[in-house]
């Protein structure tokens, strides 16, 4: 609903109907459903088809009009890096040693990871908390009454892309 909200502000006569519905959800899927790349995503039908969105290497970086949007909101890297710049040093640390990671880990592997290399994270639950409430890390409840920690591959592919050498 989102993608044909934009699509139509974008290209009036655009529905999502039974012929397009699956490159739709193809795009939405490329960019994690997060809201701002889907909405940038439709925004670049103004010079692009589906087709050719769904056919991009890299989805979340789909050349968009420019007017009236701030830069940080241009293209998905522009929006995470302009997250990434408001992030403590610990948060940058601990989200570069997550993205090197598999998905799924508990607290208590983060705890460990979060000790690994200098400079270790000492305050881990408020460092997690703050990714968590920034949507850089994805909390995931477990039927025993845990949580598992994950990255969306878009936030993991641009952290693996700055982490520092150290990391």
């Amino acid at each position: 609903r989102l993608f044909e909200r934009r699509a139509v502000a974008v290209r009036g006569s655009f529905r999502i109907d039974d012929a397009n519905a699956p490159v739709v959800a193809a795009i939405c899927h490329r960019v994690d459903g997060l809201p701002l790349a889907i909405e940038l995503a439709a925004a670049a039908l103004h010079t692009l088809g589906l087709e050719e969105i769904v056919a991009l290497r890299d989805v979340r970086e789909a050349p968009v009009a420019q007017r009236g949007r701030a830069p940080r909101h241009r293209t998905m890297s522009a929006a995470i890096a302009w997250s990434w710049s408001l992030l403590a040093p610990a948060a940058r640390v601990l989200l570069s040693r997550l993205a090197a990671l598999p998905p799924g880990l508990t607290l208590d592997d983060l705890a460990a990871v979060a000790q690994l290399t200098a400079p270790p994270v000492d305050d881990l639950p408020p460092v997690l908390t703050g990714l968590v409430e920034r949507s850089m890390v994805v909390a995931r409840p477990t039927t025993d009454a845990g949580v598992r920690y994950d990255l969306l591959e878009t936030i993991r592919t641009y952290a693996l892309a700055h982490a520092d050498a150290a990391d």
